[in-house]
């Protein structure tokens, strides 16, 4: 018998929902409680039913109603007006965050499953899709946990990933063009995230694969666990997830940073499952590229506050990295990043003393990518970021062309210093606290 939680309104008529508690009871469900959502067209109050009624705030009321009845499942039976398609995904986000299954006529929510597959203390770092500045942010905590003294490891999946784990050990390989041309000539897609990982944050790194993912974050198809277990291996004191796109991690973590971008749509933050993501994190990560869009950041501060109070919101921007000198140099820069960011990728080579600068935005573009290479102006210095694409296209044009080679990485900066990010995980971790002092 599942224990069963239902949801209500004051659009039926009190013996309506007696008739519709009856005929779940005949199906074979345990009705434990039900929660009133609102509404007063056909009755004036909350109604008196075989079951207790929760009322108040819908959210809250769902919450504390499944924290003290621990029910199995919840069953919707509203309708509009009461609850329009915004207000109920959040209840469901409420509900798979608590890990009680949703459902209502003809749809059902399972909670997404995060197996304990580890010991190491661990953090997750997922995005809201893809090129949000995850890696960068993984990268960016890997080097601050390695800087002070601790043993790492990053297990990745992607949609690229390898179909076996594929390990590489900090420093088994040159952090450059010939050492991602070395993976290449090895058979390896050498420019999968667990590459790009190595590369710039100098740790061990696990790569795996990935195929799909639900509005949840959920992917079933994936070789994740093997990861973790060939992390394991490596002896790490501490681990960081990385997911892959929408994709969460399919493992327990001790600790979530979730990565967005500053113009995100804000209805993918409060509609959808975006409230389950939001709840789901111990810190967001908000990134501007050119810290200019302040008042976009508080916009996004405020909706996830309101959806998880106890989130820590942090702004962060991009410093350009480049793994080779630029002073004095032609640079063409080719990279994943908007048009709109031209401005900061040429301000942050020109700073770095470059003497002229050309970017290409079309590296995620492979058709386009081919043309803008033929029509680039002439460069002594290619710079591109770790991606697909700039291992099949980018750098064998350059080689063509003799013109020398050098990846870029968008280092992301947060306000505050990494120490700021660092510091929420840490607490998080408790007693699983590794003693960085």
């Amino acid at each position: 018998m599942q224990r069963c939680l239902v949801l209500i309104d004051g659009q039926h008529y009190p013996p309506v929902v007696e008739r519709a508690l009856a005929a779940l009871s005949g199906d074979g469900y345990t009705i434990i409680g039900a929660v009133f959502l609102g509404g007063t067209e056909k009755t004036d109050s909350p109604p008196v039913l075989s079951v207790p009624v929760a009322v108040g705030d819908p959210e809250q009321a769902l919450a504390e109603s499944i924290d003290s009845l621990a029910p199995d499942l919840v069953i919707d039976l509203s309708d509009e007006p009461v609850l329009d398609h915004r207000k109920r995904f959040e209840l469901i986000s409420v509900a798979i965050a608590r890990g009680v299954r949703y459902q209502g006529a003809g749809y059902r929510f399972d909670p997404p499953t995060f197996p304990r597959l580890t010991d190491v203390p661990s953090v997750a770092v997922s995005g809201t899709g893809k090129r949000t500045g995850k890696t960068a942010v993984a990268i960016e905590l890997a080097r601050y946990w390695r800087d002070a003294g601790l043993k790492l490891a990053i297990v990745t999946m992607g949609r690229g990933g390898p179909a076996l784990p594929t390990v590489l050990r900090a420093g088994e390989f040159t952090a450059s063009v010939a050492g991602l041309a070395e993976l290449s000539a090895r058979g390896m897609h050498a420019a999968s995230d667990y590459v790009e990982d190595a590369v710039f944050a100098g740790v061990d790194t696990i790569g795996t694969f990935r195929c799909g993912a639900g509005i949840s974050g959920q992917t079933d198809i994936h070789n994740f666990a093997a990861g973790v277990q060939a992390a394991e291996l490596l002896g790490p004191e501490r681990m960081i997830f990385e997911g892959s796109g929408t994709a969460l991690p399919p493992a327990e973590s001790q600790a979530h940073v979730l990565v967005m971008p500053v113009d995100i749509d804000p209805g993918y933050l409060d509609g959808y499952l975006g409230p389950y993501r939001v709840k789901q994190a111990t810190a967001v990560v908000v990134v501007d590229p050119d810290q200019q869009s302040k008042r976009k950041v508080a916009g996004l501060r405020q909706i996830l506050s309101h959806l998880n109070p106890e989130l820590k919101v942090l702004s962060a921007g991009y410093e350009l990295e480049p793994s080779l000198p630029v002073h004095g140099r032609r640079v063409l820069a080719v990279t994943t990043a908007p048009e709109s960011a031209q401005d900061h990728l040429m301000s942050d080579l020109t700073r770095l003393g470059a003497s002229s600068v050309e970017v290409i935005h079309s590296l995620s573009d492979r058709t386009r990518l081919s043309d803008d290479l033929t029509s680039a102006a002439a460069t002594d210095m290619v710079l591109v970021e770790v991606k697909a694409a700039a291992v099949d296209l980018v750098l064998p044009w350059a080689a063509a062309q003799d013109i020398e080679a050098g990846l870029i990485h968008n280092r992301v900066a947060v306000a505050g210093g990494t120490a700021a990010l660092a510091g929420v995980v840490d607490r998080r971790l408790g007693d699983n606290l590794v003693d960085l002092a």
